[in-house]
C-alpha cells in the first residue's frame, strides 16, 4: 500500500511539473528537465522496462504507423483519457487513445469516435 501512495506521488508531480514545462523562461526550464528526467528515470527503473516491452508489442501489432512516446505519457490519472493518440487500423473508429492506468497496473486502447474500450493487458 505504501508503494502505491509513492507511485502517485511520484505521478502528480511529474503531471504538475509538465504543465510548467513550457510556460518558463531558459533556466527554470532546465530546471523543469532536470525534474522530469529524474521522476522519468525512477518510474523506469521501477516499472518502466516491463511496460516498454508490453507497449512494443501492442504497437507492433496494432498501430505499426505510430511512434512510441515516452512511457510516463501513456500513464492517466483519471476516468478521462489522457495517454497517447495512435492509428490503430484494426480498431473500430481507427482513432484512438493508448493509457496506462494504475490499480492494477494495466495498458487499454479506447476509440476516441466510440465508446469502445479494450482492455490489452494487465497484470496478475
Amino acid at each position: 500500500m505504501e508503494k502505491n501512495r509513492d507511485i502517485i506521488k511520484i505521478l502528480k508531480k511529474y503531471k504538475a511539473l509538465k504543465k510548467l514545462k513550457g510556460a518558463s523562461d531558459l533556466a527554470e526550464k532546465a530546471y523543469y528537465e532536470k525534474r522530469l528526467y529524474a521522476l522519468n528515470t525512477l518510474f523506469d527503473r521501477l516499472y518502466g522496462h516491463y511496460l516498454k516491452e508490453k507497449l512494443f508489442y501492442i504497437y507492433d501489432e496494432l498501430c505499426p504507423d505510430d511512434q512510441m512516446e515516452d512511457i510516463l505519457s501513456y500513464l492517466c490519472l483519471t476516468d478521462a483519457g489522457s495517454g497517447v493518440k495512435v492509428t490503430a487500423y484494426d480498431f473500430p473508429g481507427i482513432q484512438a487513445e493508448v493509457n496506462v492506468r494504475l490499480f492494477p497496473v494495466r495498458i487499454e486502447i479506447s476509440s476516441l469516435v466510440s465508446d469502445y474500450k479494450e482492455v490489452l493487458w494487465q497484470t496478475e
